[in-house]
């Protein structure tokens, strides 16, 4: 995403270009320090801009073009809403969110640093995420490789010198595979990719009746617990940053996915009748992000320091989840290594027979 925005600025333009998660949060570390030091923050923007721009030299530069739109939209004033749409187009809207409530509270110095430790956070989460699917995908294409191979390349060989109809056991199991590839191959092989994607987007987007069954399974247990410790991140740190409760989950719910927009909407009905959150959730019926979550929850609600309490959960539920989903991968690959050898014996062993036999007619 930075080399293209780079060639994008380079090239002239200013287009709105979101800052990769690096950049973001060299910003926040800057803005973070300057704020520890007293520099209000407009201030600390004019600084950022000519230190990247190199006094000018490099008016291109993202980060430089970041700090002068930002600036040229606070020149205005930064009262109202008028902060928050200042960074509208180059940050997330949680962490726009974040920034304003924080300004708002006028302790930007803390909006930064729950900014930064959410971005780790979202990392940390997609990096889980990255390897339970690579996993499983890695060991998928060294299967179909190694049928195509077999299929295409070999087993024809085999089958002009020997009736294919007199093989058995190992050998014949052998054939029937490859026959299946080669004649439905790129069948099986489209149906695979397009479950994929249709797996792909249920997770954010189907909200049907059947979809709670499909929860205890996954990747969909796994998408819930994963939305669930993102959401609660996200709603402790703008709690933290001063925020009203219903006022967050308005505006999470204005950023979430249909998925979380269900379970968020039949949240706030329980919250309008002066239910706290943990039981909100309960009456909401969804076991979102899952029962013992909501006990907890329950629990705390209605305490002093809810907020910092919620923040300290988030940050094991999400590490949990991320260890969790790490766990699984591993099987995952474990359990897709060994059937992949046990495809290479079978495969090994049917040609073996297949050598043997053609040697023995040879001998008559």
């Amino acid at each position: 995403m930075d080399v293209r925005a780079d060639r994008c600025l380079a090239n002239g333009g200013l287009a709105m270009a979101k800052l990769s998660s690096r950049r973001r949060m060299l910003i926040y570390r800057t803005l973070y320090s300057m704020a520890r030091s007293k520099v209000p923050v407009y201030d600390a923007l004019v600084d950022i801009q000519k230190a990247h721009s190199r006094n000018g030299r490099r008016p291109k530069a993202v980060i430089a073009v970041f700090a002068h739109e930002v600036l040229v939209r606070l020149s205005s004033g930064m009262s109202g809403d008028r902060f928050a749409e200042a960074f509208e187009g180059w940050l997330p809207p949680t962490e726009i969110s974040m920034l304003a409530s924080a300004q708002k509270a006028g302790d930007i110095a803390t909006g930064c640093d729950d900014a930064i430790k959410h971005i780790k956070r979202q990392a940390r989460v997609r990096s889980a995420i990255v390897s339970a699917v690579s996993y499983p995908s890695v060991i998928v294409v060294m299967a179909i490789v190694l049928l195509t191979f077999v299929s295409f390349k070999v087993v024809p060989i085999y089958a002009r010198g020997s009736d294919p109809a007199t093989w058995t056991g190992q050998t014949a199991v052998v054939y029937w595979m490859s026959e299946i590839v080669r004649h439905y191959g790129i069948f099986i092989l489209l149906g695979l990719v397009s479950v994929g994607y249709a797996i792909r987007w249920s997770l954010p987007n189907w909200t049907g009746r059947l979809r709670p069954a499909f929860e205890c399974l996954p990747p969909w247990s796994t998408y819930k617990t994963m939305q669930g410790a993102v959401f609660f991140s996200n709603l402790a740190i703008l709690l933290n940053a001063g925020a009203d409760l219903l006022q967050t989950m308005v505006h999470i719910h204005k950023h979430a996915n249909p998925w979380l927009q269900q379970r968020l909407q039949d949240t706030m009905y329980g919250l309008s009748m002066g239910k706290n959150l943990g039981v909100a959730l309960e009456l909401a019926g969804h076991k979102f992000p899952d029962e013992e979550s909501i006990a907890y929850i329950t629990t705390i609600a209605s305490r002093e320091g809810f907020a910092f309490a919620l923040s300290e959960f988030a940050t094991n539920s999400a590490e949990t989840a991320a260890e969790r989903l790490e766990a699984s991968g591993k099987v995952f690959f474990y359990v897709g290594l060994i059937s992949v050898t046990a495809l290479a014996a079978l495969i090994f062993f049917g040609l073996f027979g297949l050598q043997t036999a053609a040697m023995g007619d040879r001998a008559f």
